[in-house]
């Protein structure tokens, strides 16, 4: 039984890896609003609930206190024919402050009660939720990363000569279909030659890691100080990027790959390796100490200068090193800007 799977259209793989990327944003969201109202609720029940009602049973008891008062001074107040007057309506009085004391009284025992009770709730609701804010963390973004490198090779594979193509699906563990749509992926080795880089654009797109490589990046753990010496973009360079290409719609759970570098300075790359996946790393000087996924929204946190970068369409890439942005080239390693 063949291991790998016959791939019929690209563009499903694209929009699975979407809606995936949808998924983990709105599971982040869901369980970051869920985990804000956890702590607003705390905080109501020790500090709002409880100061509140202990001043509402120290109130109370002075309305008790009065209305009692008002009771005995009506029951010893007798008048010109030395009758007693009715007492009924202190006695209503009375019995209504009385009524309102329990009433704070019992709010407070409740609310003391749930201080109690809901750490072990809230215990109990992040033991169920954890596998699935590990997946939104970890597992989603891998996944998600999984899928990049296996639009990219196949986005490789669709672009190379035809007696390459039967060993390319392989290193994705992928079987392009004879028939239907994916026998429209072959090209002929004329269009390929036509379409080769060269110079460059050729070099730079040699530096940007196999699916291999990337494959083995592992997620950014909370916490961790993130190395990227990559320079901050000015807000001509950032306008420079926006109008060579249209912008894409990015979602905060689009995995970045980063190659961190422990030598800072150098020219860095930055492309867009497919449908929503950017990767990140030097183009000179020593081999990347390591790989590291961040969600989009975690990077752009850290460096909002790279949200115009971060939208380029698939193929494009920047060349950087100081002073800051040195070159520009599409997804057909055209030159469309540079520094002068």
């Amino acid at each position: 039984m063949a291991e790998g799977a016959k791939v019929h259209d690209i563009d499903a793989i694209k929009r699975f890896r979407a809606y995936l990327a949808k998924v983990g944003e709105v599971a982040g969201l869901a369980l970051g609003d869920a985990e804000s109202d956890i702590n607003r609720t705390m905080t109501w029940l020790e500090t709002e609930q409880s100061t509140y009602w202990s001043g509402q049973i120290r109130k109370r008891q002075e309305v008790l206190k009065r209305a009692q008062q008002a009771l005995r001074d009506k029951q010893l107040y007798k008048d010109a024919s030395g009758s007693q007057p009715s007492v009924v309506e202190e006695q209503k009085a009375v019995l209504k402050a009385k009524n309102s004391l329990m009433e704070a009284e019992q709010k407070l025992a409740n609310t003391k009660a749930w201080i109690r009770r809901l750490p072990k709730e809230i215990s109990l609701y992040r033991g169920g939720v954890q596998p699935l804010g590990n997946t939104v963390a970890a597992g989603m973004p891998a996944a998600l990363a999984h899928l990049t490198n296996a639009l990219e090779s196949l986005d490789r594979y669709v672009a190379s000569p035809v007696e390459l193509q039967s060993a390319a699906p392989a290193a994705i563990g992928l079987e392009t279909a004879g028939t239907g749509a994916g026998s429209d992926m072959a090209r002929s080795p004329t269009q390929a030659d036509e379409t080769k880089p060269e110079g460059e654009a050729a070099l730079l797109r040699k530096a940007i890691p196999t699916g291999d490589i990337l494959s083995q990046a592992v997620p950014v753990e909370p916490g961790h100080n993130l190395v990227l010496s990559l320079p901050v973009f000015s807000g001509v360079e950032r306008a420079r990027m926006v109008t060579v290409s249209l912008s894409l719609e990015i979602q905060p759970a689009d995995p970045v790959t980063i190659a961190e570098n422990d030598t800072p300075g150098g020219q860095w790359l930055l492309t867009r390796l497919s449908q929503g996946g950017v990767y990140i790393g030097p183009v000179d000087g020593p081999a990347p100490a390591r790989y590291r996924i961040v969600p989009l929204g975690r990077l752009l946190a850290m460096r909002p200068d790279l949200a115009e970068a971060m939208a380029l369409g698939a193929g494009f890439m920047l060349l950087v090193g100081p002073p800051g942005l040195l070159r520009i080239y599409d997804q057909r390693d055209v030159r469309l800007w540079s520094r002068a």
